[in-house]
């Protein structure tokens, strides 16, 4: 009969390697990237260098190609069902379209140093509880309501410095996109192909520090020093601290008495 101990169980020590790791620390990197994608294009259409039309239009071929993606790798949602996805999305805009005045002037009162405060916050709740384990297809069901709901009331607070409603109508679009369906694109591309998924985040990346460095040189180096922290600091420390796991828990370990209430029974 074999023995559980120690050394029986030295076989299954995950070892973490520098290398996996930064691949691995992708999936942080990319929600960063997409935040700072979102407020990039928030900035350029406010100041109206990105039109509307360009913009809803972008958008929409995103979502178009996104979607053809999730049917061909064979996602929930596939062409089966087509026409109710269709019927969501149109409901979605009109929503969002019938919204836009009310969002416009929803914290218009408010100072401008508050919302970015309030901005800033939101999104650091939003990249906190983000599902990142779905991101890496670690479960197969999306579920994270705080992150989701800090993005889209961040995205609230930005719109109301906008100069019309139709730009209100096309930023709410993109912040539904990049926040609420994205996630299900990433983790179907991050089954389909794990390298694609790779390719992918350089794109992100490259164009997180495009979009940047035409608004501020501090911003764009916030951002690289960000990911370069999250991709080869993090890492390195945590392979570091490896070396210093040598104590290994089981059933071999000595009973440990408890504090608790012990009743005896006549």
């Amino acid at each position: 009969m074999n023995q559980i101990s120690p050394t029986n169980l030295l076989g299954n020590f995950t070892e973490y390697q520098f290398s996996q790791l930064v691949l691995d620390s992708t999936v942080i990197n990319n929600q960063i990237s997409l935040v700072a994608i979102f407020i990039s294009i928030f900035y350029y259409t406010l100041i109206q260098s990105i039109t509307t039309p360009v913009l809803v239009g972008s958008t929409s071929i995103v979502t178009i190609v996104g979607y053809i993606f999730s049917v061909i790798s064979g996602s929930s949602l596939s062409g089966n069902n087509l026409k109710a996805n269709v019927r969501s999305m149109i409901i979605l805009l009109i929503s969002i379209w019938g919204l836009s005045p009310v969002l416009r002037s929803l914290t218009a009162p408010i100072s401008e140093d508050t919302i970015i405060v309030l901005t800033l916050l939101f999104f650091a709740v939003h990249l906190y509880f983000q599902d990142y384990g779905y991101l890496i297809g670690l479960s197969e069901k999306y579920f994270a309501p705080v992150s989701l709901n800090a993005a889209i009331f961040a995205s609230v607070c930005l719109v109301s410095r906008l100069p019309s409603t139709v730009h209100v109508f096309a930023i709410m679009f993109l912040a539904i996109e990049i926040f609420a369906l994205s996630p299900m694109l990433r983790h179907h591309l991050k089954k389909y192909s794990y390298w694609l998924d790779k390719v992918s985040s350089l794109i992100l990346f490259a164009s997180s520090i495009y979009l940047l460095k035409n608004i501020s040189l501090v911003f764009t180096w916030m951002y690289v020093l960000s990911v370069s922290f999250i991709s080869v600091i993090c890492p390195i420390c945590l392979v570091y601290m490896q070396r210093y796991k040598n104590i290994l828990h089981g059933p071999w370990d000595e009973a440990i008495p408890s504090r608790e209430k012990v009743f005896f029974k006549e």
